[in-house]
């Protein structure tokens, strides 16, 4: 399946977009985290991918995107570093158009 527009939630290095690229085809990435030194970060990655990348400084629990804006919402490995778990995953749901994809890994080990 392709997807036109995805959305990286805690995108942190940007690890991630090329793989997104490759194996999904979307129209354009948009990376968010909530980390000022986002772009320092993220940047080359952000620019070395085959797709368009757009990087944006934002809270996964209030995001400042429109409602039914992404056809994916990737969260991998993020999820267990938001505080405020319940109104981030309603944002997903928000900004995630209808019939679109939630892509959400997260993993815990007890200790």
């Amino acid at each position: 399946a392709t997807y036109d527009r995805v959305l990286d939630v805690g995108c942190g290095f940007g690890h991630s977009f090329e793989a997104l690229a490759t194996r999904f085809k979307p129209k354009s990435i948009v990376g968010c985290d909530p980390v000022e030194e986002l772009q320092e970060r993220a940047g080359t990655n952000a620019a070395a991918c085959s797709c368009p990348v757009e990087l944006c400084q934002d809270n996964a629990a209030s995001m400042g995107f429109e409602s039914n804006s992404f056809d994916m919402v990737f969260c991998h490995q993020t999820f267990h570093h938001i505080v405020a778990q319940e109104e981030a995953m309603a944002e997903f749901f928000r900004v995630l158009k209808p019939g679109g994809v939630l892509f959400f890994r997260s993993e815990e080990r007890r200790v």
